[in-house]
């Protein structure tokens, strides 16, 4: 090998060699050397740093090459090992879990929510949803599919359109909470689940339209109120006893151990099974219902360990009952600790749906709001329980608001041609009474006494309804009820109607009905809630019921309506007095409380609103002076075109009629002109300003409604005014429910 070898090394010339020798070494070795050298500069790529030695950079005739100190481009690593310090910065960067699965891809979409299954198909994959635990396990979002291949991202950013994915489609919200639907497989809702066993999973944040952040939270099991875990507000004890074989799992036991029997019922540590039928305390030895413990949900029979139940969720299926529960159940009268659904003094609990219960006994629960003590409603005692907080449906519920002046001064009587009709603000006497003997009925406000405790609330007012009819044929109705907006309020959910009662004489009934109209004008669902007892006392009474559903029913329009009526059919030659009237959802009423008087009139205007106020009956004068009207009215200046657009304080539930009147005389169709110093009508022939000449209408409307919609009115000048005129005038505007009136 000769100068081609890259290892050749031309050697030294000694001082004894001939300057021939010179020349042969200079041109076979020399020269012939360094023509083989091809490089004359070295370049660096992209992440790659090539420096070439000179006597000013580095050794000469060596060229450098190494990794640079920072890469620009993309760049793909398979298998990469770092040792040592790793520095990255995520800026401008996506940073996201991707896993990748192969396999069957069908039935799959862009955003879809996904869990693992492998006995549902071959790539393990399966559509998610928050109906149960199993099944809300999910694991991210479809990111993308291609080929065989999905990929699924479990945390960070995700970009696509989930039109198909969100419950009722659409884009995503910045900032906005998606949770995984606990019906619609795969799919996500802005709505987090609220039912009962259900899982509020929320797993998507929105950014943009079609940009998320996968965030996979940890679900949550919802109990009764839809907002808690299921062992959440769950009280579970443990007792030992002799022989843990003796007690069945379903039952409910009580405890005492100052007894020494149990009225032959086996009796281990104070342990045996309860029953509605022992006596409440008293000086004797027990055994008592008061000593209601819990259910046993479980036994440790090596250890005689009972864990018992006090308080919270369990499966229906584990209740010792003869029968199907439904909901509320009670403790059997019997002594052996089962549950059943007809009424006893001890009220076990609630069904929520088919499969759950809520356990929480309590003593004399079905006396609940029949208690005569004050104390008993204030404090709980003698089994008086308040349910969740939720929204009173029930507006003017305190007989607070009465727009219409029904009975406000004095009695307003009725006799069968009266037919039906408003009195105080949603409230209503329906009057369907067509053969009494002989009689009328009288509607009145009733003011209550200052400081009073028998009500709670503090109510200002109550309705007396007084029926002195007598002689009545059956099948008539003479109701008072106060109407629902809407005949689906709370559907088919555990609901308690609560309210304050008396009568003039003790001993009569009122039977107590939830009814359900709707716009079809056939179909009408009236359900007995319960009866009322009366006392010649002020008495709270509450009735549990589940709000039936609406199957069938036409609900189309704006008429459709619920009300709970108070049937005074059965009552002849005495009053009924009632207050504090509250619909609320769960089966146990809450405290009444004092209510805001100008909030319940807003909610009452968006049914029936005046220009008056409120104490102020409709058509009166409301002139402060002979000649100037009061701030009630509404003010309008005469310009050009003739007309002037008010807008409602509250917008109304659909278009009402109006009525307008003279704040000067309560004329109605008529106007006030404050610079005539007359009605309209009466302005003919009097001179305005710039002299120009009133003219009014004889028997016609001077001021009327042009148009009207559910949050205005455009007033209309007719005559008598002139351009520069300032009219004042009042309306009242009548958008209420007027069904079976």
């Amino acid at each position: 090998m000769g100068v081609e070898d890259n290892q050749f090394e031309i050697e030294k010339l000694s001082e004894s060699q001939t300057f021939y020798e010179w020349f042969e070494k200079t041109n076979d070795e020399v020269i012939e050397k360094l023509n083989y050298l091809k490089v004359f500069d070295g370049a660096s790529g992209d992440g790659i740093s090539v420096s070439v030695g000179t006597t000013l950079s580095g050794t000469a005739g060596v060229m450098l090459v190494e990794l640079s100190g920072n890469v620009t481009k993309g760049i793909t690593f398979q298998d990469v090992t770092i040792n040592g310090s790793l520095n990255y910065s995520f800026d401008s960067s996506d940073t996201k879990s991707v896993t990748r699965f192969i396999g069957n891809t069908a039935g799959f979409t862009f955003g879809n929510v996904v869990r693992i299954d492998y006995s549902t198909n071959d790539n393990g994959l399966t559509l998610a949803r928050a109906l149960n635990a199993d099944e809300a396990e999910a694991i991210g979002l479809i990111g993308s599919m291609e080929g065989d291949t999905i990929s699924v991202v479990s945390n960070g950013k995700i970009q696509g359109n989930f039109d198909s994915v969100l419950v009722g489609g659409g884009t995503l919200h910045g900032g906005c909470v998606y949770f995984v639907d606990p019906n619609a497989r795969g799919k996500l809702t802005n709505v987090e689940p609220t039912t009962s066993t259900h899982i509020s999973k929320p797993i998507l944040v929105g950014i943009t339209g079609d940009t998320g952040i996968v965030l996979n939270y940890r679900g949550q099991a919802l109990g009764f109120t839809g907002a808690t875990g299921s062992n959440i507000g769950t009280l579970r004890v443990y007792a030992n006893v002799d022989n843990a074989n003796n007690f069945e799992v379903g039952r409910f036991v009580a405890h005492n151990t100052s007894i020494s029997d149990a009225d032959g019922r086996d009796l281990e540590q104070g342990i045996y099974y309860a029953s509605s039928n022992d006596p409440a305390p008293s000086n004797s030895d027990g055994p008592f219902r008061t000593d209601l413990l819990g259910m046993v949900v479980g036994r440790d029979t090596t250890n005689n360990i009972l864990e018992i139940l006090v308080r919270g969720f369990v499966s229906t299926s584990v209740i010792a009952t003869d029968e199907t529960l439904n909901s509320p159940f009670y403790l059997t009268a019997t002594d052996d600790g089962k549950s059943t659904n007809r009424r006893t003094d001890v009220q076990l609990g609630h069904k929520i749906d088919g499969n759950t219960s809520f356990i929480d006994p309590r003593i004399n629960e079905t006396d609940i709001f029949t208690s005569f003590t004050q104390r008993s409603f204030l404090s709980g005692g003698d089994g008086v329980s308040f349910g969740i907080q939720s929204t009173n449906k029930v507006i003017n519920g305190s007989l607070d608001i009465w727009q219409r002046h029904i009975g406000t001064s004095s009695a307003f009587s009725g006799v069968t041609s009266s037919g039906s009709f408003y009195f105080a603000d949603r409230w209503v006497v329906r009057n369907e009474i067509y053969s009494p003997t002989s009689g009328t009925f009288n509607v009145q406000r009733m003011s209550f006494d200052e400081g009073q405790t028998d009500v709670l609330g503090s109510p200002d007012y109550f309705a007396r309804i007084t029926n002195n009819y007598s002689g009545s044929s059956s099948g008539n109705v003479f109701h008072v009820e106060n109407r629902l907006e809407s005949s689906d309020t709370y559907l088919e959910q555990p609901s308690v109607v609560s309210v304050y009662a008396k009568s003039g004489v003790a001993g009569g009934t009122v039977d107590v009905y939830y009814n359900q109209y709707f716009d079809d004008g056939a179909t009408e669902i009236s359900t007995n809630i319960g009866q009322i007892y009366l006392y010649t006392s002020w008495t709270p009474y509450a009735f549990p019921f589940t709000v039936p559903g609406v199957t069938g029913a036409g609900i189309s329009g704006t008429d459709h309506y619920a009300s709970i009526a108070f049937d005074l059919s059965n009552i002849e030659g005495t009053y009924f007095d009632i207050s504090q009237l509250q619909f609320e959802l769960g089966y146990n009423p809450t405290v009444p409380i004092k209510q805001d008087k100008s909030v319940v009139l807003d909610r009452c205007r968006k049914f029936y609103q005046r220009s008056y106020d409120e104490e102020i009956s409709t058509r009166s004068s409301t002139m402060i002076e002979d000649l100037i009207p009061d701030l009630s009215v509404v003010d309008i200046g005469v310009n050009y075109s003739k007309d002037y657009y008010y807008t409602f304080p509250v917008k109304m539930r659909k278009e009402p009629s109006v009525i307008l009147y003279s704040p000067n005389s309560g004329v109605t169709a008529e106007g006030y002109n404050r610079l005539a110093q007359l009605d309209m009508r009466l302005t003919s022939g009097t001179v305005g300003p710039n002299g120009q000449t009133r003219r009014s209408r004889v028997n016609q409307p001077t001021i009327q409604v042009g148009n009207t919609a559910d949050n205005g009115i455009r007033f209309e000048i007719v005559s008598g005014a002139v351009v520069g005129d300032q009219i004042s005038v009042h309306y009242v505007a009548d958008a209420d429910i007027n069904k079976n009136l």
